[in-house]
C-alpha cells in the first residue's frame, strides 16, 4: 500500500515551514510561562493515574471529550515527560496545523494569499491560546485540516493508501473531540454534491465510514459523560454569542477592557465583531462559488458553526468557542481569501494590516495572563499553611472567569500545593484563615479574631 502525496513546490514548502515556526513561536511563551489553569489541571490529574484503565475511567467521570488526547498525554507522561512538558505536544500540533492550512489554501489561492491564511492561522487568538494547553483542542484543529486535505485528495486521486490514512484520521478525530463529527458530516455533504464519479464517492464514503467504527466502542463512555452533565455550566441560546464566534477565533475581547476599572469599549468591540463576521462570510461566499477544495473550505468554515448553533437553539447547551475549532482554520482561509479579490497593492496593505492587528492582539492578551496559581500555592506554604488548615478563596463578580469563579482559582492552586491535594468546600471555619484573593491577585493570613472574610472555606483532601 503506497500513498502518493501531491507535489509541493519549494516556495510553498518553505512558506509552510515558516508559518509553522511562527505558530510555534506564538504558542511557546504560554507553554513556558503560564501556570496550569483549571481545565489543564483536570488533564494533569488524569495523567497521574497509574494504569490505562484507570485513566479511561477518569475521563468518563470528569471530562466532556473522548479519550484519544488523554491517552496520548498519559502515555507521554508515563514515558518520562513532565506534566508541563506534555504541553509542547499542543505547541507542535499548532505549528503543524498552520502549515497544513497554508498547504490546503494553496490548492485554490495564490501563494501570497495562502501564506496569509497560514499566518492568520498561526496568530489567531483562540488557536494560539488553545495551542499551548494541556488539552485536546490543538490536536482537534490539526486533524480537522488534515481531514480536509485527505478528503479532497481521496476524491481527486483515489487509492487504498489515501483511503487508509483518511479512515485513520477520521477515527482519531472522532476520538479526540465529538464536534469533529460536524466536520465529517460537512465533508461528506461536499463529496456528494461534487461532480466526482459515483464509484469514487462510494469508495471515499466507505473509507470515512470505516473511520467512524472505532468511535462506536466509546459510546458507553460517551453515555457516562452525558449523564454527568459536563456541559451544565453553558448558558442557554444567545444569538449574539453565536454570531460572535468568528471574532472570538481571532481576538480576545478582554483586550479591549481597561484593566484599572474594567470599563468596556463597546463601540470598538461591536465594530470589530461585525467586521470579522462579515469578512469571514464574504470570503466563504466567494470560495463557495468555486468548485473543488475552495468550496470544501467554505463549507467547513460555515456549516459546523451553523449546525452547532441550531443544536444550541433546540436546547442542547454545548455551544462553546473551543468546541468549534474544527471551523477556525477554514475561517482563517476565508478571511485571507478576501484580499485576493482586490488589486494587488490594496490586497498587500489589507493583509499586512490584518497580521499587524492579530500580532497586536496577542501582545495585549499577554497583559491578561492567568493569575499566578503556582505563586499563590508557594505563598500559602510560606505563610505557614498546612493541609490541616482552611483556605478561603475570594472570587467575585469579574468578567474573566478565572478571577470570578472560586473553583477556577482553587483547582489549580490545589495542584501546585505539596502532594497535589484537591481543595474541597467545608463548613469548618477554624482559624487562622489563609485567604486567596483572586481579583486582587494576593494571598494573606487572617489571624483568629480578625475581620471576617466573605469567601468560600476549603479544606485540602487527597485527589
Amino acid at each position: 500500500m503506497r500513498v502518493r502525496l501531491p507535489a509541493v513546490s519549494r516556495p510553498i514548502a518553505l512558506a509552510a515551514l515558516a508559518v509553522a515556526l511562527l505558530a510555534i513561536g506564538a504558542r511557546a511563551p504560554g507553554a513556558v510561562t503560564y501556570p496550569l489553569w483549571q481545565d489543564e489541571v483536570a488533564t494533569a490529574r488524569i495523567m497521574e493515574e497509574p494504569t490505562f484503565g484507570r485513566m479511561l475511567d477518569h475521563v468518563r467521570e470528569t471530562e466532556s471529550t473522548p479519550p484519544a488526547w488523554y491517552s496520548l498525554a498519559w502515555s507521554a507522561h508515563k514515558a518520562g515527560l513532565s506534566v508541563e512538558a506534555v504541553r509542547w505536544l499542543s505547541v507542535l500540533f499548532g505549528g503543524a496545523m498552520a502549515a497544513l492550512a497554508l498547504l490546503f489554501a494553496s490548492r485554490f489561492l495564490p501563494l501570497w494569499a495562502a501564506v496569509l491564511a497560514g499566518t492568520i492561522s498561526a496568530l489567531a487568538w483562540q488557536l494560539v491560546s488553545r495551542g499551548h494547553e494541556l488539552r485536546a483542542y490543538a490536536l482537534y484543529a490539526l486533524l480537522s485540516v488534515a481531514f480536509a486535505l485527505l478528503l479532497e485528495r481521496a476524491a481527486g486521486r483515489p487509492g487504498r493508501g489515501v483511503f487508509a490514512i483518511l479512515a485513520l484520521t477520521v477515527a482519531l478525530g472522532l476520538l479526540t473531540h465529538y464536534f469533529f463529527a460536524l466536520a465529517v458530516a460537512t465533508g461528506l455533504l461536499w463529496l456528494w454534491t461534487t461532480d466526482t464519479a459515483r464509484a469514487v464517492r462510494l469508495r471515499v464514503t466507505a473509507a470515512v465510514s470505516a473511520g467512524i467504527l472505532p468511535a462506536l466502542f466509546w459510546l458507553p463512555g460517551f453515555a457516562d459523560q452525558v449523564e454527568n452533565q459536563r456541559y451544565s455550566w453553558v448558558a442557554g441560546f444567545d444569538l449574539l454569542k453565536a454570531a460572535a464566534v468568528y471574532s472570538t477565533f481571532f481576538w480576545n475581547a478582554g483586550a479591549l477592557y481597561v484593566k484599572a476599572d474594567d470599563v468596556a469599549i463597546p463601540a470598538l468591540e461591536a465594530v470589530l465583531r461585525v467586521g470579522i463576521l462579515i469578512g469571514v462570510l464574504a470570503g466563504a461566499v466567494a470560495l463557495a462559488r468555486r468548485s473543488g477544495p475552495a468550496r470544501l473550505c467554505a463549507l467547513l468554515a460555515i456549516l459546523p458553526v451553523l449546525a452547532a448553533s441550531v443544536v444550541w437553539l433546540v436546547g442542547a447547551d454545548v455551544f462553546v468557542t473551543r468546541n468549534l475549532l474544527c471551523a477556525a482554520p477554514f475561517a482563517c482561509i476565508c478571511l485571507a481569501g478576501l484580499p485576493a479579490l482586490v488589486p494587488r497593492p490594496v490586497a498587500l496593505v489589507a493583509g499586512a494590516a490584518t497580521v499587524a492587528l492579530l500580532a497586536l492582539g496577542l501582545v495585549q492578551e499577554r497583559t491578561l495572563r492567568p493569575p499566578p496559581y503556582d505563586e499563590f500555592a508557594t505563598q500559602l506554604v510560606a505563610s505557614g499553611w498546612t493541609q490541616a488548615d482552611i483556605v478561603n478563596v475570594i472570587g467575585g463578580a469579574h468578567r474573566l472567569s478565572y478571577l470570578g469563579d472560586v473553583h477556577a482559582i482553587s483547582s489549580p492552586v490545589g495542584w501546585y500545593l505539596p502532594g497535589h491535594p484537591v481543595l474541597r468546600p467545608t463548613r469548618d471555619r477554624t482559624c487562622p484563615l489563609y485567604v486567596i484573593d483572586g481579583p486582587e491577585r494576593r494571598v494573606f493570613r487572617l489571624p483568629c479574631g480578625g475581620r471576617p472574610v466573605a469567601a468560600q472555606p476549603l479544606r485540602a483532601s487527597a485527589p
